[in-house]
């Protein structure tokens, strides 16, 4: 675990004792962006033909709100998705499992990059700052890359954007961007370019967000 995922940690695993299982606890304004994310992502499984289940991959399952939302819509069964949850945070995996007996959720390491899945989703992942001269783009570049050649079908991704600083108070801007990265879409659309061409987008879903797709 490099010092990014260290700080990541120790963050997220503060927020969890104050907030236990709630959107709070992954940083999230409210259960409703939480899930308009959750749907955008998920839009990836519409965009490719798979026969038998849907094995999938929620990369940075935080505490598994990704899972109790599609078994809530009846997606579980419908789809016949065959889950899996991955998380840094071990307080979160343990938390998650006590949640939802029975679902595969797992701490992330390098093992992970050794299976298949046919879709990969990850919400939120790239947002926050944890050191001011870290290079975000070479990070989330290069993991995505790796999430790319793990899946058979493809890879969806959502980041907060620039366009979200113009709705921050002035006087919190300067402080909202130590602790926020603001990713400027067709830089992100550039870099994820060196993964695949085959690349979809789609943003008005939130007024701060934007979702990439990488398709095989």
């Amino acid at each position: 675990m490099h010092q990014y995922e260290e700080s990541q940690n120790k963050f997220f695993s503060d927020l969890y004792k104050k907030h236990r299982f709630s959107h709070k606890s992954l940083c999230w304004e409210s259960p409703f962006t939480q899930q308009a994310r959750f749907i955008e992502l998920l839009k990836i499984c519409t965009m490719a033909d798979v026969s038998g289940p849907i094995k999938l991959l929620d990369f940075g399952c935080g505490l598994g709100h990704m899972y109790k939302f599609i078994k809530e819509q009846g997606l579980i069964e419908n789809w016949k998705i065959d889950y899996t949850g991955a998380d840094i945070n071990k307080d979160f995996i343990e938390a998650a499992k006590k949640e939802m007996p029975g679902v595969k959720f797992r701490i992330k390491d390098d093992s992970i990059f050794d299976e298949r899945f046919d879709f990969i989703l990850c919400s939120g992942l790239y947002n926050l700052k944890f050191s001011q001269d870290f290079d975000i783009g070479k990070h989330y570049t290069e993991e995505l890359e790796k999430l790319f050649n793990i899946a058979d079908k493809g890879v969806a991704v959502n980041f907060q954007t620039v366009w979200a600083i113009p709705l921050i108070p002035r006087n919190l801007v300067e402080t909202e961007k130590k602790r926020f990265y603001f990713h400027d879409p067709e830089e992100v659309v550039k870099n994820l370019k060196k993964i695949t061409e085959n690349i979809q987008t789609k943003d008005g879903y939130l007024p701060h967000d934007f979702t990439v797709y990488l398709l095989k």
